[in-house]
């Protein structure tokens, strides 16, 4: 069977169930059920009874991505989490419904080209430093001062050489240390080399409070920024890292998370995020 006729055999299953079926359902009833009741982000199969153990009607049409106790998350998300669909105060973490939707670079880069003054003193040194995404501005600066023009402070200088191996002299490779005053993270700018340090952005999807066919709301958050998801906005998250495939979020109590693309497994060939 192709994938198009699997397609539309399950779209066909999940429009034409009735809405309700009269009565207690029987073993056979509860056979065909177990068909079109999946997890579209899992493609797993979920049990009749479960519904039935929470009070919900297993029959009823699109059960699954529906919110019964209306707290945001659908059944199928509280079925995967383990909690109680029939209670809104029993539902999963805020987090399990936000995605990473893609990772953004946007190049920074910057070359260290000169230094003027005493290298044993370097505390009394200047350093020249250009900017090339700000049309090759060039800026200088000192130990402790910031790099005008970028919201870097120089931190350390040390003397450097290193032996050219085509010509057999002595090269200077000396390095200059910068931290990022917003993110605080450490680089190195080696001489006369262009060192790009891009800005990083996570960009998500949270698709608390949406149905299941809704991309929910689009967020986007610099790395090592916080991060809070409403109605639980007193939560913060940390974005520690992010890549094309995942973004890893630490809790104010140092728990790491991965987040991950959200991809589509039901019906056959939905995929996509």
């Amino acid at each position: 069977m192709n994938q198009t006729l699997c397609f539309a055999l399950a779209i066909a299953l999940i429009t034409f169930v009735p809405e309700r079926l009269p009565g207690p359902l029987t073993e056979e009833q509860m056979d065909s059920l177990s068909r079109y009741l999946v997890d579209t982000e899992t493609g797993e199969r979920i049990p009749p009874v479960w519904f039935l153990s929470h009070g919900l009607a297993a029959e009823t049409q699109g059960i699954a991505q529906l919110d019964s106790d209306e707290d945001g998350f659908l059944n199928q998300d509280e079925w995967r989490s383990g909690t109680d669909p029939a209670n809104k105060d029993s539902h999963p973490r805020y987090i399990t419904k936000l995605f990473l939707s893609r990772w953004i670079k946007v190049p920074f880069r910057m070359q260290f080209q000169r230094y003027i003054g005493d290298i044993d003193k370097p505390e009394k040194m200047q350093f020249q430093i250009r900017l090339l995404e700000v049309q090759g501005r060039r800026s200088s600066g000192k130990i402790g001062g910031s790099i005008e023009g970028t919201n870097y402070k120089i931190t350390g200088f040390v003397f450097k050489q290193a032996l050219d191996q085509t010509t057999g002299n002595k090269m200077d490779v000396s390095e200059l240390t910068v931290r990022n005053s917003d993110t605080q993270e450490l680089g190195t700018l080696i001489l006369d080399r262009v060192i790009d340090f891009p800005h990083q952005y996570a960009e998500f999807r949270y698709r608390w409070n949406v149905k299941s066919d809704q991309n929910g709301e689009l967020l986007v958050a610099p790395k090592l920024s916080e991060l809070s998801l409403k109605p639980s906005i007193d939560e913060r998250y940390t974005i520690v890292d992010v890549t094309n495939t995942e973004a890893v979020l630490e809790t104010s109590k140092g728990e790491k998370l991965a987040v991950k693309p959200y991809v589509r497994k039901w019906p056959p060939g939905s995929g996509g995020r």
